[in-house]
């Protein structure tokens, strides 16, 4: 009878754990399907061909908006991201401030910026003969930025608000198509939650518990810069969080950076406040920049804060742990008795024994 019951128990775990599997599968594969579609959208709506406006629409607009009240074209300074917070999407992975390689803004230099962009330009094989109406290029990429606010990334939130605003008026989005920084952050974006997902789904199915669709496969080529990309900016925590010296050295810097973000947050704030009723092409530049800048300064500023959050409760824990406070003090004195016997200008490396030694201490420490 107790067999039978066993039998009965861990057949049902089986099947439970199958169902939960398959769930799984299936909520990612819908997930990293509709993140797909949204990527080569994005790609095929800004980077197939150049958006360029009409010209004497782009006149006539701004001589009506100007003939009007002075205060109320271009969107408020006070929309947008805003400047007492952070974005909302603390829930989920963030990810690292920029791509590598990325290249400066074609906006003007005098400007603060900011690494976010993927680096890429629109495309420069376009004349003034493919110009479309305004209408026309709103109602495309607002129906795109209303789709990516579907997919409900709490991250991608405050970006595409900030990227609808711009939409609203004429000198907005022209901003928005010649400078293709915000588009840029949007599609990296994007993509790093597409990679992330596709990590996951991976290790779903690492088993053969499932089928991975050929083209969310990771392949063998993509394998390296996959982790690169996903996984490389914990990488500096992963090397120093059970070296207590390491981890307050980096809070430090951490704060300097963080007062530094600060001022520059106030500078933005000071732009807003100075632009927000402008009425010439060049002050809505600056405005609508200035927003952006705030809204990513703000990002940086909160990933900074949850980093010397993080840091400093790993500190407090190692030295409240009498034997973790043990184990580091004797990896200390293993290391400063190496340096005692060191006969030339450079120190000599640790000898097997004391090497051994030492990362013995640090697995009881990890542990």
């Amino acid at each position: 009878m107790k067999i039978i019951f066993f039998l009965c128990s861990f057949l049902f775990f089986i099947i439970n754990t199958q169902c939960v599997t398959h769930e799984s599968y299936q909520e990612l594969v819908k997930k990293l399907e509709a993140l797909e579609d949204a990527v080569l959208t994005g790609y095929g709506l800004f980077h197939k061909e150049k958006m360029i406006l009409n010209e004497e629409e782009i006149t006539t607009k701004g001589a009506s908006a100007q003939s009007g009240t002075s205060g109320t074209s271009g969107p408020s300074g006070t929309s947008g991201p805003s400047g007492t917070s952070g974005p909302s999407g603390t829930s989920g992975p963030s990810g690292p401030s920029g791509p590598s390689g990325t290249s400066p803004s074609s906006r003007s230099n005098t400007l603060p910026r900011s690494n976010t962009s993927s680096g890429a330009s629109p495309p420069a094989d376009a004349s003034d003969s493919d110009a479309k109406s305004y209408a026309d290029l709103k109602h495309r990429v607002r129906n795109y930025l209303f789709t990516i606010k579907e997919l409900k990334y709490p991250e991608l939130f405050d970006l595409t608000n900030h990227m609808l605003t711009l939409c609203d008026n004429i000198h907005g989005f022209k901003y928005l198509i010649d400078g293709y920084e915000e588009i840029n952050e949007l599609l990296y974006k994007l993509n790093f939650y597409f990679d992330l997902l596709r990590a996951k789904l991976n290790d779903v199915c690492a088993n053969d518990y499932c089928q991975i669709p050929f083209n969310l496969k990771i392949r063998a080529n993509e394998l390296d810069v996959l982790k690169k990309l996903v996984f490389g900016y914990r990488k500096p925590l992963d090397n120093i969080k059970d070296n207590v010296g390491k981890m307050e050295d980096y809070i430090k810097k951490n704060k300097t950076t963080i007062a530094n973000i600060n001022e520059l947050i106030e500078g933005s704030k000071k732009t807003i406040d100075q632009n927000k009723n402008a009425d010439n092409e060049e002050g809505k530049k600056k405005l609508y920049q200035a927003q952006y800048d705030l809204f990513i300064y703000n990002k940086q500023l909160q990933e900074a804060h949850n980093l010397i959050s993080v840091l400093e409760k790993r500190i407090d824990t190692l030295k409240k742990n009498e034997n973790i406070k043990k184990l580091l003090e004797d990896i200390d004195k293993i290391k400063t008795d190496a340096e005692k016997l060191t006969t030339g200008s450079k120190p000599n490396p640790l000898p097997e024994n004391k090497k051994k030694e030492v990362e013995g201490h640090e697995e009881k420490i990890k542990e």
